[in-house]
């Protein structure tokens, strides 16, 4: 009844992603929808 469970110890994975690499995406992702924003309000802005 008190067994562990057994894991397999490989070490450490690669991150996905580095931190800057995450900043840097979420930047860009920011910054698209600033853009996208803009242009909905310059289309709203052009069709009044």
């Amino acid at each position: 009844m008190g067994e562990k469970s057994v894991r397999k110890s490989s070490g450490k994975t690669a991150a996905s992603k580095t931190l800057k690499e995450k900043r840097v995406a979420k930047a860009d992702k920011k910054a698209a929808s600033d853009r996208q924003q803009n242009h909905d309000a310059v289309s709203r802005a052009a069709k009044n």
